[in-house]
């Protein structure tokens, strides 16, 4: 038996969080990071700057969240953008694996 959270019951959903974390101190970063394991231990680092996150969390829930993480460990602001992925998403150039997590969590937010 295995016990979901809130936000794991809300799932699935994809979020894309793009950020330019290159002007934060490297404990900026780590908190950075870690916060996005406090939201979902699901997500895949597609390239720098970009990071899908499996989460039942809300585009707004995770920028505050971030944001917040980051006001706290004394950080600058930086550049962030988090938005849905739909199931009608285009992509290419992707390993095999990130790939099929990814349609898997967009094939179970379309039933």
């Amino acid at each position: 038996m295995s016990i979901s959270t809130p936000l794991e019951a809300a799932m699935p959903q994809c979020l894309l969080v793009l950020h330019s974390l290159d002007a934060l101190e490297p404990a900026a970063r780590k908190a950075f990071t870690d916060s996005l394991y406090e939201i979902s231990s699901e997500h895949w680092a597609v390239q720098e700057g970009a990071t899908l996150v499996a989460t039942g969390t809300s585009p707004g829930y995770l920028l505050a969240h971030l944001r917040g993480v980051l006001r706290r460990s004394g950080a600058p602001e930086v550049p962030l953008i988090v938005t849905r992925i739909r199931a009608d998403l285009a992509m290419s150039g992707q390993p095999e694996e990130g790939a099929a997590w990814l349609q898997g969590l967009l094939d179970e937010a379309k039933d």
